[in-house]
């Protein structure tokens, strides 16, 4: 977890680099107000990620790969069901605050596409 936090402080430190460098270059007007604003909007994004507690892990892989096994062994317990015939073959999330349980919810397509896009 130490190596996390390290990892979201450079990145809050790059944030700060990128946002003065946002503002040296719309001093002497080198980009527009517009194009600045857009960009502040995304160091916005990054830092209210960087301020969330919650710690995001997304496992991709192809039928039966292990994808399951991985998520409950980083999880330190059966959170996901395994076993012979494709179990989780639907996109699942998981979130847990150390209890012993959790839930699945099943994202509609237009969310998973947005998501991805």
């Amino acid at each position: 977890m130490n190596d996390y936090l390290q990892l979201k402080k450079k990145i809050q430190q790059r944030v700060e680099a990128l946002e003065d460098v946002i503002r040296t270059l719309e001093t002497p007007g080198i980009v527009d107000e517009n194009l600045a604003s857009r960009w502040r909007t995304h160091l916005t994004r990054v830092q209210g990620s960087l301020r969330d507690s919650l710690l995001r892990v997304a496992v991709v892989g192809s039928v039966k790969s292990g994808k399951s096994t991985l998520i409950n062994t980083l999880a330190g317990r059966d959170l996901l069901k395994r076993g012979a015939g494709i179990i989780t073959a639907f996109i699942t999330r998981l979130r847990t605050n150390g209890d012993v349980g959790g839930w699945v919810e099943l994202k509609p397509w237009s969310q998973v596409m947005e998501e991805l896009n």
